[in-house]
């Protein structure tokens, strides 16, 4: 197959189809990954090839209205807003750009905030499309709420289920109501094509022979109200590059004493730099102990800070993580799914959108404490979570067990065994 696979959004979601790539690749097929030319660097030291759809240097996150709504602790609905009116910008753009991107494959296969986009160019020149997704969104099911609503009511039964299926369907007409508008403008402009209706997310299964979820079935199972169509594979992991080395400075913190407590926010970041550093300082203090801070590579440089804490701007998660005694993150799938497989206890701190969801599940997994809102994090309540993570014997067996039980899923692998059966079956067509 020849393959073009479009993604948008902050590095954590980009990562997971640089995992994807690689295996197609190594499975012997032509791969082109599009997406941010912020990642450019990051997609060519793993060897794959890249297109550009912008050419702006910074994430999604790293720009002023972003990091102001972050720093409001704004609600789900209000930031899925801002992200749509920024995507809506570039929409012409991207379309444009990935046109060019897929003029030789036979296969689009798209993240869900590239599926307007991707379905459209399938549309126009007769491409077969995949559809994946990183969480459990936009899909209808009577088994578990749509991921920015994990608070509705499970019990009694019943009720549970009907929230469920409604939480689903107010999510598809909310995420149509704001994306749709600005595809469809393009869809016509561009290519005169006829607008997508109201309902094209609550029929994702149906436009697609594949639909592809990215995570665990540990962590969310495969509700039986699901097509045959829809996989869930396992997460996409990616490894660190051969060419990357992890600073000397850091390998000397790390052997200078106890393992650390890792902290950070991924492209949350931004949210209030030097207050967090202070806060967490504050918090190893209170409990003795030291730790690796992740900051943004815009306001401070990596550095040791003091023989307590060390700032860094980037590391490979998988050589990282399991160095650790602890892991404090956002809540991103990519991040929750390198801390679990790490084998150690997690604590969440969501900001935004699906990171409750998967705060939750690694509560209901029994390898962390329950999450703490960035909005309303002190140091006091982060040092009271990470006494009684690294004092919960339990707990620690318990992310040792689980952390086995994903090393031990390739949900690569499972991906790319889903799109050749896809392409040995002959009875489906482009």
């Amino acid at each position: 197959m020849n393959i073009t696979i479009i993604a948008i959004g902050s590095r954590g979601d980009i990562a997971p189809y640089i995992a994807l790539s690689q295996g197609l690749i190594n499975a012997g097929h032509t791969i082109c990954l599009a997406t941010h030319q912020a990642y450019a660097e990051l997609v060519r030291s793993y060897h794959i090839p890249f297109f550009p759809l912008d050419d702006d240097a910074k994430d999604l996150f790293q720009e002023e209205g972003g990091e102001q709504l972050l720093a409001k602790g704004i609600n789900p609905y209000r930031f899925a807003q801002h992200v749509a009116h920024r995507i809506a910008h570039f929409t012409p753009q991207y379309m444009q750009r990935a046109q060019e991107a897929c003029r030789e494959s036979d296969t689009v296969i798209v993240a869900l905030a590239s599926l307007l986009i991707g379905s459209t160019i399938a549309e126009k020149y007769q491409k077969r499309l995949i559809i994946t997704i990183l969480q459990p969104m936009l899909l209808s099911t009577a088994a578990l709420p749509e991921p920015t609503s994990p608070w509705l009511p499970q019990k009694p039964p019943l009720l549970g289920k009907t929230m469920n299926l409604f939480s689903h369907m107010m999510a598809q007409y909310y995420t149509g109501w704001l994306f749709l508008p600005a595809a469809n403008a393009a869809r016509k402009k561009l290519y005169s094509l006829p607008p997508l209706p109201r309902s094209f997310y609550a029929t994702l299964p149906n436009l697609t022979p594949l639909l592809l979820c990215a995570y665990s079935p540990l962590l969310v199972p495969k509700p039986t109200d699901w097509s045959e169509t829809i996989h869930i594979t396992g997460f996409w992991m990616t490894k660190h590059p051969e060419s990357w080395q992890p600073d000397n400075e850091l390998i000397d913190f790390l052997s200078t004493g106890p393992a650390p407590i890792y902290i950070g926010f991924g492209s949350m970041s931004p949210y209030h730099p030097l207050q967090t550093i202070e806060m967490v300082e504050e918090t190893l203090t209170q409990i003795g102990q030291r730790g690796i801070l992740l900051v943004d590579k815009y306001i401070y440089k990596t550095q040791k800070r003091s023989d307590r804490l060390y700032l860094i701007n980037d590391v490979a998660h998988d050589w990282l993580f399991p160095r650790m005694q602890a892991i404090v993150h956002h809540g991103g799938a990519g991040t929750t799914a390198a801390s679990l497989s790490a084998g150690v206890p997690t604590i969440v701190i969501p900001h935004i959108s699906d990171q409750w969801f998967w705060g939750e599940r690694v509560v209901q997994l029994g390898a962390g404490p329950q999450p703490i809102s960035r909005k309303h994090l002190t140091s006091q309540k982060l040092a009271e979570h990470l006494h009684s993570v690294l004092h919960n014997q339990k707990m620690r067996q318990k992310a040792r067990e689980i952390g086995n039980r994903l090393q031990n899923e390739d949900g690569v692998d499972q991906a790319v065994k889903a799109i050749n059966a896809l392409e040995n079956d002959k009875s489906q067509t482009l």
